[in-house]
C-alpha cells in the first residue's frame, strides 16, 4: 500500500479509492497487483519478443554455419539445383574457381 504523508483527510479518502482500483482483494483479502497493458503496449512487446526470437535464431545458424567451408547460397531442399544449367560440368567449374576446390 502506498504511504500517505499529508493530514489532509481527503488526501487519504483518495489515496485509499486509489488503492482499492489497482489493488484489488482476492477472496482471502489479500491484495492482488493488476498489471494493465493496453493493446499498443501488447503489440510493442511481442514485436520485441519476436525480434529477439529472430536474432537469436539468425545468431544460431550463423555459428553453425561458420564451421563450413564457403560454397554457393542454395534454397532450402533443392539446394543449388536450379541454378545449375544443362551444362552442369562447366557451373561446377565454375563454382570451383570461385569458391575454390572444396565447397558445399
Amino acid at each position: 500500500m502506498l504511504k500517505i504523508f499529508s493530514n489532509n483527510l481527503y488526501d487519504k479518502e483518495m489515496m485509499e479509492y486509489i488503492n482499492q482500483l489497482v489493488t484489488p482483494n482476492l477472496r482471502s483479502g489479500v491484495p492482488k497487483m493488476v498489471l494493465e497493458i493496453s493493446p499498443f503496449q501488447y503489440q510493442v512487446l511481442v514485436g520485441i519478443c519476436a525480434f529477439l526470437v529472430a536474432y537469436k535464431i539468425g545468431n544460431l545458424i550463423k555459428r553453425l554455419r561458420s564451421n563450413f567451408p564457403p560454397g554457393p547460397i542454395g534454397l532450402p531442399i533443392v539446394g543449388y539445383l536450379p541454378f545449375l544449367s544443362e551444362n552442369t560440368h562447366l557451373d561446377l567449374i565454375e563454382l570451383g574457381k570461385k569458391y575454390g576446390d572444396i565447397f558445399r
